[in-house]
């Protein structure tokens, strides 16, 4: 026979009966008067109950209402039954015709109970079935906002609760967040919650199921967690993937039939199919974002080959290109002296030629060293460094220094070269920008990683509204640095304020090796 809690509403001996013929593992509850069953109801959860059909109408009706998955039993004479059952809604349910015997009413018992646990069986299978699709569709397009959909609706309409929420970890927070809700309490403390506060916080701490009603013994803090909700029962789960706490699922109902032990079992199979979607959709949504990130990289390296190739363009047409024009056409106005015989006006047309071939020398230099600087691999990047800074302070007047802390590191030529750029684009920012008098450089090296600062002592800017124009016009400038050094694990950050000059940070991890190949669009990036 099937295991129930039975309440048994009738005036005669109808408990006595029942008790007689249902096994000890049932508990059975025997009252007189329907408004007393009817409140006994509302505070706990039954799964049969046993009434006269003509006396007990409304408690029925009331029954079936509140909990439409309760089986009946119902007692009486054809008349009084047929009637009840037009007016109640479908269920399980069997009747007795009086009078009866006792084998009738185990038989009824028993089978109503089955039929009983059948249907919930079905029903849980069939709630249970759009979550494992779910699963299913995981292999293709995923969305986090759908599925919390989803487990919600399963869990409000499996459990009948007032309110219903799901939340995630934050680790580095330390608390849980509320990503979807439904019912009154579905924003309870701004949707936050600390990992130490609270029933959900509990639950996230402990890694243990947690199922309050009014008649839990329980610590008082989190009876008063529980007051706060304006609950009557709370079932809080923790969602666990491979050992690890990533949220809690949460249902709480008010007034009515409190959660039971039947709700947390189905609850914990739910949580567990639930915590595995989740994590995998939050991977696949990872993946989604760094594919966009790629593609955005890729753009910006396109659209920096295409400027650095018109900006040596322009620089090969308006200095090298016209200063070899002019040269030739001082040759020709060379021939033609020499040809009439004015040595000394030769000469002097000798010089210029001889003084616009050494410029035209310098610029190719110049070209070639922004194109890959010899220095590079003559003096390290440290040196490279230098000699660009020296540089520097001949052609703008800017004064310099330059100090390196800690012991200097050994780096691969993708590091060195990342690191040079980096202070190059920060050196050709204050030459057009800044209005500074004064650069500092300092390369800090750590056990783990190598700090650059460039400092100025310039005008400043406002930092948001230059990257927004740089984001709006693809200008690389300032990120294409922050891209540079976030293709090889680093980190760009940058402080600046309006008339307190800006300091530009560099960081690279050095502690692990890095590859001596970069990818295709990272090695896109550092040329």
């Amino acid at each position: 026979m099937a295991v129930g809690n039975i309440l048994v509403a009738s005036k005669d001996s109808l408990f006595e009966k029942t008790a007689a013929v249902v096994r000890e593992n049932h508990h059975i509850v025997g009252v007189f008067h329907s408004e007393e069953a009817l409140n006994l109801t509302r505070m706990e959860r039954f799964d049969l109950l046993i009434a006269e059909a003509k006396d007990g109408f409304d408690l029925i009706e009331a029954v079936r209402r509140r909990d439409p998955a309760i089986a009946l039993v119902l007692i009486g004479n054809e008349r009084s039954i047929t009637t009840t059952l037009k007016r109640i809604d479908a269920g399980p349910q069997s009747f007795l015709i009086e009078p009866f015997s006792l084998n009738e009413l185990g038989r009824a018992i028993e089978d109503v109970l089955e039929r009983r646990g059948l249907l919930r069986d079905n029903k849980r299978l069939r709630a249970l079935l759009p979550l494992f699709e779910i699963n299913k569709s995981l292999m293709s397009e995923v969305e986090l906002g759908k599925l919390f959909d989803v487990i919600l609706g399963i869990v409000w309409q499996e459990t009948e609760a007032d309110s219903v929420s799901l939340m995630l970890l934050d680790e580095t927070e330390q608390e849980l967040v509320v990503k979807a809700a439904l019912g009154p309490s579905r924003r309870r403390n701004n949707g936050h919650e600390k990992v130490s506060d609270g029933l959900a916080g509990w639950v996230a701490q402990t890694a243990e199921p947690l199922l309050i009603t009014e008649e839990s013994q329980i610590a008082p803090h989190l009876r008063r967690a529980m007051a706060e909700m304006g609950a009557s029962s709370v079932l809080c789960l923790p969602l666990v993937v491979k050992g690890r706490v990533i949220g809690v699922l949460m249902s709480s109902t008010g007034e009515g039939i409190p959660l039971s032990h039947a709700d947390l079992e189905f609850l914990s199979i739910l949580c567990g199919q639930a915590a595995i979607a989740i994590e995998n959709a939050t991977l696949f949504s990872g993946v989604k974002i760094q594919q966009a990130r790629v593609e955005h990289l890729l753009k910006q390296v396109t659209m920096a080959q295409e400027d650095e190739r018109l900006r040596i363009s322009m620089e090969i047409h308006d200095g090298i290109a016209q200063w070899m024009i002019a040269v030739s056409y001082q040759i020709q106005a060379f021939d033609r002296i020499l040809t009439e015989n004015r040595i000394a006006q030769a000469r002097a047309e000798l010089s210029e030629i001889k003084g616009l071939i050494e410029q035209s020398i310098k610029e190719l230099r110049r070209v070639i060293v922004d194109l890959h600087p010899p220095a590079l691999s003559k003096l390290g990047f440290l040196g490279a460094i230098q000699q660009n800074l020296e540089k520097f302070d001949e052609d703008t007047g800017i004064t310099h220094s330059f100090r390196i802390e800690g012991h200097p590191l050994s780096l691969p030529p993708i590091s060195e070269i990342a690191v040079y750029r980096v202070t190059q684009e920060a050196l050709a920012n204050v030459r057009k920008h800044a209005q500074a008098t004064k650069v500092d450089v300092i390369a800090r090296f750590q056990e783990d990683e190598l700090c650059v600062a460039i400092r100025d002592n310039g005008k400043g800017f406002d930092l948001a509204q230059v990257l927004d124009k740089a984001h709006a016009a693809g200008n690389m400038g300032l990120l294409g640095i922050k891209d540079r050094a976030e293709t090889l694990g680093g980190a760009i950050r940058i402080e600046t304020e309006a008339g307190a000059g800006t300091t530009i940070y560099f960081t690279l991890p050095v502690s692990a090796p890095l590859p001596k190949e970069l990818s295709p669009m990272a090695k896109m990036l550092n040329n």
